[in-house]
């Protein structure tokens, strides 16, 4: 609200729903019911990659030439991903059938 953003843009994704209730299409429902009542500026949150898979989305990054260097996963803190905790096991999963190294 204080910055009156119009959008908010979320990377929940359907692999890591299962494991992480935070990446749900349950909680983007409710986040954004809560938003639409909780703020001034309502912002719309967009979430394109809620019905995608991690390898489906790297293809993607690379297909438009993104930044995926600039990507985090990693739920640990640090300089440089863990590569153990479970978003990065999956990044890595994601990046090898993209024919990538874990990054």
């Amino acid at each position: 609200d204080a910055e009156n953003y119009t959008k908010i843009y979320l990377g929940l994704n359907m692999e890591e729903g299962s494991a992480y209730p935070d990446n749900t299409i349950e909680f983007y429902e409710k986040l954004s019911d809560s938003i639409a009542v909780g703020t001034i500026s309502r912002p719309e949150i967009i979430n394109p990659f809620a019905n995608s898979m991690k390898h489906e989305i790297v293809k993607m990054a690379l297909e438009i030439n993104a930044p995926i260097e600039l990507s985090w996963s990693c739920y640990r803190d640090g300089e440089e991903h863990c590569g153990t905790c479970g978003p990065c096991t999956m990044r890595k999963a994601a990046f090898e059938k993209n024919g990538l190294a874990f990054a």
